[in-house]
């Protein structure tokens, strides 16, 4: 198969593959409507809307949005109606699901309450893939949403998740790239140590095909590290493919400063680890955004149901 390497790779999978069926949780929104239209009139899903009927009907007015053979679950508590997407998705009456206008914590609540995870995985994570000029692949950043401050069997598990991603997108072996305060600031630093501890982990098999190199500091990142960012001496092949953050907050601040990268393309946002695509848009997103979202969310079912 071939390396799927940017957005307009993954955009051509879903052009070409017949539609997945997506619940969208909470969407009496103009914006996600105006998505979810889109994403069906380009023939990437077929949607199944969860939330108060009354909203979504409004909601489709103002995006000039025919409803007519779209299923409507009616819900108004957000947490029923994040458990009723997961509770379909594990009926196999929906292929992926992504959130609307609701509070991400009660979808991650109802994906871990229900145990939606892919066969030997314990654990969850947020990742976030971008396409950065220059770079000749896919970039990760993760654990943005979930692990407040993941200790070495969860970064283990984390790592799993997101080559496993990698894997389906095509790269064999992925490089990961634990990130943490330089050395020189403490050398018995957890982040540190961790990264110790899992490379020496890789070595004895115990996550998939990938290579974890020696953590090292955001300082490095944003100074120019000419290893990995000197445009004009940019080793692509050396390039990192995933970053792993040590804890939740310096991953969901780094998540979202990837508009400061000139002509970086807009992020998709998956949980790790779940059975079928679960899409978590941000709540800034616009509907554009998160067309890109879905199409990758697409890309990544169809690519699942080829190895199944």
């Amino acid at each position: 198969m071939p390396t799927i390497k940017n957005f307009d790779q993954v955009f051509k999978i879903a052009e070409r593959e017949d539609a997945m069926r997506m619940t969208v949780i909470s969407a009496g929104d103009a914006e996600v409507m105006l998505t979810v239209k889109e994403a069906r009139e380009r023939g990437f899903i077929e949607p199944i809307l969860i939330g108060d009927e009354d909203k979504i009907k409004e909601a489709s007015k103002g995006a000039d949005f025919n409803l007519d053979g779209v299923k409507i679950v009616h819900e108004r508590e957000p947490q029923v109606m994040a458990y009723a997407s997961v509770e379909m998705a594990i009926r196999g009456d929906a292929e992926m699901q992504m959130k609307g206008r609701l509070p991400t914590s009660y979808l991650y609540r109802a994906v871990i309450r229900k145990r939606f995870r892919s066969p030997g995985v314990k654990k969850f994570n947020v990742i976030d893939f971008y396409e950065l000029p220059s770079i000749d692949h896919f970039i990760a950043i993760t654990d943005s949403g979930i692990n407040i401050t993941p200790d070495f069997e969860t970064k283990l598990e984390i790592i799993q998740n997101t080559v496993s991603i990698f894997h389906l997108l095509g790269y064999p072996e992925p490089s990961v790239l634990p990130l943490s305060a330089a050395r020189e600031v403490n050398p018995d630093l957890v982040s540190a140590r961790d990264n110790r501890l899992l490379r020496t982990a890789r070595r004895e098999g115990r996550v998939d095909d990938c290579v974890i190199e020696d953590a090292f500091s955001l300082s490095d990142l944003f100074l120019g590290y000419r290893r990995y960012f000197d445009r004009g001496n940019l080793d692509l092949s050396k390039t990192p493919h995933i970053f792993l953050t040590p804890n939740l907050d310096a991953g969901n601040i780094l998540a979202k400063l990837y508009h400061l990268f000139e002509g970086v393309r807009w992020p998709a946002h998956i949980i790790g680890g779940a059975k079928t695509p679960v899409l978590i848009p941000s709540r800034g997103d616009d509907h554009r955004m998160m067309i890109n979202n879905i199409a990758f969310g697409v890309a990544i079912a169809h690519l699942m149901e080829e190895k199944r």
